[in-house]
């Protein structure tokens, strides 16, 4: 879609090139053994290099995915450059006159896909948080639904014990309500009953 307009002007390589790109990076991704290694590109260049010799300085790694990332970003910047070289007005390309304009043409789409991920990040992190206070409240309200009173069931015993020499038809009415209650709350795991139950657990209740 991003390269309809391109094509209408005549340039025939945008559309292989964004396809080639969105291949290489999802490609990218799919080999990184931590899918979360993305999310921690930063468009903070220089702040990202002086962390990598930091990390590799004491005890080099095998393989930095965030430098692959910033290689990656590069690379297809400089094969963009190579095509629009190689076959003019086939793919829209700024081209540089001084060197410091060279540097900001080349820093410009690693800075931009970095705050793009960032953004994103964020609003990952928010929803994440968001589904984990969801499932936390939800766990509480399971637990509030399962959770017997101490002293309603201390206070329900005492009764029955001394109802059972007195009326043992109505210790035994006791007992099968209060079998009644700890059934419904032991296999009640939903927030929505249907209308009798609610009645039949408020009766056997009070």
């Amino acid at each position: 879609m991003l390269a309809l307009p391109a094509l209408y002007h005549g340039e025939w390589a945008t559309l292989p090139y964004n396809l080639l790109a969105g291949l290489v990076a999802g490609q990218l991704r799919q080999f990184a053994p931590d899918q979360e290694e993305v999310w921690y590109f930063s468009p903070f260049v220089d702040l990202s290099i002086y962390r990598w010799i930091r990390r590799n300085l004491p005890m080099p790694r095998r393989f930095d995915w965030q430098i692959a990332f910033f290689v990656t970003i590069v690379g297809l910047r400089v094969l963009r450059s190579e095509v629009a070289h190689f076959a003019p007005h086939s793919i829209f390309i700024l081209r540089g006159g001084p060197f410091w304009l060279k540097v900001l043409i080349y820093t410009t789409p690693i800075i931009a896909i970095g705050t793009w991920l960032k953004i994103w990040n964020g609003v990952r992190i928010q929803l994440k948080l968001e589904e984990q206070e969801r499932l936390l409240l939800q766990a509480r309200m399971e637990a509030l639904q399962n959770q017997i009173n101490p002293h309603f069931l201390f206070n329900t015993l005492n009764s029955v014990s001394s109802l059972v020499r007195v009326d043992p038809d109505t210790a035994r009415d006791m007992i099968i309500k209060l079998a009644n209650i700890l059934r419904r709350l032991m296999r009640s795991t939903e927030t929505f009953v249907p209308l009798r139950e609610e009645l039949a657990f408020i009766d056997d209740y009070l």
